[in-house]
């Protein structure tokens, strides 16, 4: 039920539920924070719990909205993506493509996983341990 759309009601003692059609997914998605970068700049790697790559911010192990890095990546058709949950997180991560359903996985700490880009588009994602860690990764 996207964005709380709709409601749902029971009743006591009810014998049928009338049918209703699924709600169609919201047009707009929720923006995702960050400029983007060039997967090129990053290596074509998410860190998933992880709101930077710098070494202050390793020790965290990060459920922000922003607790991928980066949010936004930007890399040409054909391009593999690698999403890392690094060593210095103590939780399972996951990277969930929400709405296609394209990809679905969980990482345990210090463990990654490859992902190749086969065509143009925006890949909206985020994060089974904390769902408002959210990303996105432009198919250009």
């Amino acid at each position: 039920m996207p964005l709380g759309d709709n409601l749902i009601a029971f009743k006591l003692g009810a014998t049928q539920v009338p049918q209703q059609p699924t709600p169609k997914p919201p047009a707009l998605r929720r923006p995702v924070s960050g400029n983007p970068v060039t997967g090129a700049s990053v290596s074509n790697t998410v860190l998933l719990g992880k709101s930077s790559a710098t070494a202050a911010e390793q020790s965290i192990n990060s459920g922000s909205t922003n607790g991928m890095f980066p949010t936004h990546m930007q890399v040409p058709v054909g391009t593999t993506v690698t999403f890392t949950n690094p060593g210095s997180n103590a939780n399972t991560h996951c990277a969930t493509q929400f709405f296609e359903g394209l990809f679905n996985f969980s990482l345990a700490r210090v463990n990654r996983r490859p992902t190749p880009s086969r065509s143009a588009g925006e890949y909206f994602f985020n994060d089974c341990q904390n769902p408002r860690s959210t990303g996105k990764i432009e198919v250009q």
